[in-house]
């Protein structure tokens, strides 16, 4: 390997492993912030599904209603757009995707995606 393609290796390097973090890093904030929300709930009208992540391709995230205000809103959009401008390079490519059907349940006072999540059924008197 001569002296030219050392350094274009390396300058790839530079500016690929860099983006693919902030993608990684974005997605993930946008992640722990669906993930702090509440997840109380009462009854199964409680709960919805909400395509808020920032791959198309995932599922939809079960979250008790009352949490999903307009400022919260807002902000996800926010942090979606930002993950989406990371991405780009990575998504590119990514084909056009159905939406994951979700059956939003409220299992033991949490919202849980009855089609992903395996929650233990309720036993006994609660």
């Amino acid at each position: 390997m001569n002296f030219t393609s050392t350094a274009l290796l390396l300058l790839a390097f530079l500016f690929v492993v860099p983006a693919a973090a902030d993608c990684d890093a974005t997605v993930s904030s946008l992640d722990k912030l669906l993930l702090s929300r509440s997840n109380k709930c009462k009854e199964d009208s409680d709960c919805d599904g909400f395509y808020f992540r920032a791959d198309p391709c995932a599922s939809a995230i079960v979250l008790p209603k009352s949490v999903v205000t307009d400022e919260f809103k807002e902000t996800v959009t926010k942090k979606q757009e930002a993950a989406k401008k990371a991405c780009a390079k990575e998504w590119e490519e990514k084909t056009v995707c159905t939406p994951t059907p979700f059956r939003a349940v409220c299992v033991r006072g949490r919202c849980f995606d009855r089609k992903v999540d395996k929650p233990n059924p309720p036993t006994g008197n609660l």
